[in-house]
């Protein structure tokens, strides 16, 4: 036999590595061993992962953030012994009439003060649980119950608050007319994430009948159908099973974040592997020859589709790891869900691989192709030919042809160049109210109350002074006296006029007279706040903004005014002043962030790249692929800042949240370069099969798009579906991953994978395959073995293209079958067989 005939031969040989290939042979000839195993894989991932919801809600005490302000952090908690350290809310009493509640207020707020003092006896986190007089709006329509805990660090987030909002929801103040709801910041989000968990289920459930008739559509049959569903339920629990273990052994994970995006990311891609996986399989018994066992064709779909499948697993598992490893993430709140998704998108590789093969291999006549006069296999296959005939097959032909390879790609990037523009106007929104809160819960209602009714709380920017050298007491008090009279009149003069301007009035300070608005010749101490370090060499002072949230645009404007004049201007005299708030540590991890995505970024494409070109032996098919995703993700990011900055789908009832949240643009790029490759990857697996078949690289092309179009605007619809469920988050946040994914996976599936890769594949066409070996041209689209491919297809009897292919590789193999062969050789997919090499 001839080394092109040899290559022909073999062009299943996809896997040829002999672990894996052993591992395929355990499972489908002791399918009910493996299956056993499975179970007990799943049933001890849910045995473990029982404790995950639980821990969700544990509090965490975590470092500052590793910024330039970490040492301020440590500072204000370890050397001013006072209340700074003391989270501080409200019990907000309200009725929907916005009727005057004084009359009612009384009981109620004896019940909630009865509630309290009941947390405050039995639970260790509300011992120092405290409250107030309550306080009564100028309208009389709402009562706010100041409470205050304490805490130990600036970032530790308190198991008593949350139990005190989960009290308010269970008791029943509606024989007093009356709702009750804390109304911090804080408290928001918690219930807004709690929320988002809750909503997620019932997304779910909406979802599921659709996506289930889809790939119903896709597979044939219903058991096909139900297995992703099996794949879901032993994905999720033994990611969850992971990270338990992981909180197991460290206790400072957090878990608080909702992971919304986690489940439906494993929905969508169980359901794409499954589609991937079921078509190739009705395909090979399809076109089974005499003899052929279902076992033997589920081991080509293994040594097949199990390719795409592992490629596209390793992928994704290396884009949502390199996610994980930015800096302070954990801190963030968002580590637990690049960990969840790293995990979870291996288990989905590993049970889409086994699980339909073990119970294919277990029940064959179930899982094995329908009845001719199936409904649902004549639907699919009707669609398909249609949309074959109508769509794809004018279309790839345009896209092969030598004119419009050129023409096409320059169009597209030529389209997509306005919306990548609109990247470049983003501007990193760190407002928790417009991306966090969401609006369904009580709590924020209770906030907004907080904020009309009681003028909410001036946002308060507190200052640490000192000196570089170690002064004596009575010099020291003079220079802090000097530092201090200079701020508080910088401060005042810049931000005069501004939304966030400070007023004489709002300075917490030993030398400043509020009475007089000037310095003091003294100091004075404050009862509520201790000023001045415990070694005399550091004092602090709080400056109260205007700006009633912390995190908004004009807290920024008020931090980057601190940085670019206050504080350079006082470092000049030999002076140290930091600024410390939530928002300015926030602003310096986002500016860590920017520097370390160059990192990530590009070692993940480095990686990618090295991973298909081992596959498929090419050096440049992964830049080839890349190539076509960069201005396309430029594009999807820049279409989000355009909707959610500038308001371009507010017509649509989607409301502009002034700008994208900052995290996305690092946590989610990854994931969506290598969700993109994925179908890019299913494509070029289906040419490089046609070419080293014999076939030329255009001829390769197009009918690899043809053949695949169907399958892959099916699998790419279901997923769009399951991102845009998580698009209808009730939390912003949540609402804008959703909406990236969704409208990526469109942009991929339905320009990318149609215009621009095949396009790409057809310029400098000798880069695909270098430096592998192809086998010599042999046969074309237009004319394999003699037979004209229009001729086949103007007879009834093969009509379809898979019916046309299926006979042409039956003429053209007959003679080249191995006797020795384990598998049926009857249209086969891509293969290289590195031990021929």
């Amino acid at each position: 036999m001839s080394s092109d005939d040899e290559h022909l031969t073999h062009a299943s040989d996809l896997i040829t590595s002999k672990p894996i290939l052993a591992s395929f042979g355990f499972l489908l000839g002791k399918p009910y061993h493996s299956f056993i195993l499975l179970l007990s894989l799943i049933a001890t991932s849910f045995w473990i992962a029982r404790p995950y919801n639980g821990l969700k809600r544990r509090p965490v005490s975590l470092p500052p953030f590793s910024t330039s302000l970490r040492v301020t952090v440590e500072s204000l908690q370890s050397d001013f012994n006072d209340n700074y350290l003391i989270r501080n809310d409200s019990v907000i009493f309200w009725n929907a009439a916005k009727a005057e509640v004084s009359a009612q207020s009384h009981d109620a707020i004896d019940d909630v003060r009865a509630l309290l003092q009941k947390l405050r006896r039995e639970r260790d986190s509300c011992k120092t649980l405290e409250w107030q007089e309550p306080l009564f709006s100028h309208s009389g329509e709402s009562v706010a119950l100041p409470i205050g805990i304490k805490l130990e660090t600036i970032h530790q987030a308190n198991e008593c608050l949350p139990h005190v909002r989960a009290s308010l929801r269970s008791t029943d103040l509606g024989f007093h007319g009356l709702h009750a709801a804390l109304s911090s910041p804080d408290s928001v989000v918690e219930a807004s994430y709690e929320d988002c968990d809750e909503k997620t289920v019932q997304h779910m459930l909406l979802s599921m009948p659709v996506l289930f008739v889809l790939l119903l559509l896709g597979v044939g049959t219903v058991p096909r159908a139900l297995s992703p569903l099996l794949c879901l339920l032993g994905s999720v629990y033994a990611s969850r099973a992971v990270v338990v273990g992981i909180k197991y052994f460290w206790d400072d994970l957090s878990m608080a974040a909702p992971d919304t995006q986690v489940i439906f990311v494993q929905l969508a891609l169980c359901f794409d592997y499954s589609l991937f996986y079921w078509v190739r399989f009705s395909q090979e018994r399809k076109h089974a020859g005499e003899g052929s066992s279902v076992q033997d064709s589920l081991m080509t779909t293994m040594r097949t589709s199990g390719l795409v499948i592992i490629t596209s697993t390793l992928i994704l598992t290396l884009a949502f790891a390199g996610a994980s490893c930015y800096p302070d993430l954990n801190k963030l709140g968002y580590l637990h869900c690049t960990l969840s998704l790293t995990f979870g998108v291996a288990f989905v590789g590993f049970f889409s691989l086994t699980v339909p093969s073990v119970l294919a291999s277990m029940f064959p006549s179930t899982f094995d192709e329908p009845a001719e006069d199936s409904m649902v296999t004549n639907t699919w296959r009707g669609a398909s030919s249609s949309a074959s005939k109508t769509c794809f097959r004018p279309l790839a032909a345009m896209v092969t042809s030598r004119a419009w390879s050129h023409i096409l790609p320059v169009a597209v990037m030529i389209c997509l160049l306005p919306l990548a523009g609109k990247l470049y106007e983003a501007r990193p929104n760190f407002d928790l109210a417009l991306t966090d809160f969401s609006k369904t819960v009580p709590e924020y209602t209770a906030n907004q109350i907080w904020q009309d009714q009681f003028g909410g709380s001036k946002t308060p920017l507190t200052l640490l002074l000192e000196q570089k050298s170690h002064l004596q007491a009575g010099a020291g008090e003079k220079v802090f006296r000097d530092m201090s009279c200079r701020l508080v009149r910088s401060a005042v003069v810049l931000t005069q006029g501004t939304s966030f301007e400070i007023k004489y009035s709002d300075v917490i300070s030993r030398w400043w007279n509020l009475d007089s608005n000037d310095c003091r010749d003294s100091p004075q101490d404050w009862s509520s706040e201790v000023l001045v370090s415990h070694d005399s060499q550091k004092e602090k002072m709080i400056l109260a903004s205007r700006s009633k949230n912390a995190f908004s645009s004009e807290a920024q404007e008020m931090v980057e005014l601190f940085w670019d004049k206050i504080q350079p201007f006082m470092n000049e005299n030999g002076q140290l002043v930091d600024l410390y708030t939530p928002l300015a540590e926030q602003i310096l991890v986002e500016k860590r962030y920017e520097a370390w995505s160059r990192i990530i970024l590009g070692t993940t494409v480095i990686l990618a790249c090295c991973i298909l070109m081992y596959i498929f032996s090419s050096v440049f098919v992964g830049l080839k692929m890349l190539m076509t995703l960069a201005l396309p993700i430029m594009a999807e990011y820049g279409m989000a800042v355009a909707v959610y900055e500038h308001g371009w789908l507010e017509w649509a009832g989607v409301a502009r949240t002034g700008g994208v949240k900052w995290t996305l643009f690092y946590t989610t790029s990854g994931f969506l370069i290598a969700l993109a490759l994925d179908y890019d990857i299913f494509l070029f697996a289906r040419v490089y099969e046609h070419r080293k078949q014999g076939y030329d690289n255009t001829s390769a092309v197009r009918l690899a798009l043809e053949e695949t179009g169907p399958v892959i605007t099916l699998a790419g619809t279901i997923m769009v579906i399951s991102f845009a469920c998580v698009f209808l988050s009730p939390v912003p946040v949540i609402s804008q991953i959703g909406f990236l994914y969704c409208f990526g996976v469109a942009m991929d599936v339905y320009i990318v994978r149609l215009l621009l890769a095949p396009a790409t594949l057809c310029f400098l066409e000798d880069m695909n395959y270098w430096p592998g070996e192809m086998p010599k041209v042999q046969r074309s689209y237009a004319d394999v073995n003699g037979v004209s491919r229009e001729t086949c297809l103007k007879n009834e009897a093969t009509s379809s293209y898979a019916s046309c292919e299926s006979m042409l590789m039956q003429n053209m193999n007959s003679h080249q079958r191995n006797a020795d062969a384990a598998i049926s050789d009857t249209f086969r997919y891509v293969q290289f067989d590195q031990q021929q090499k």
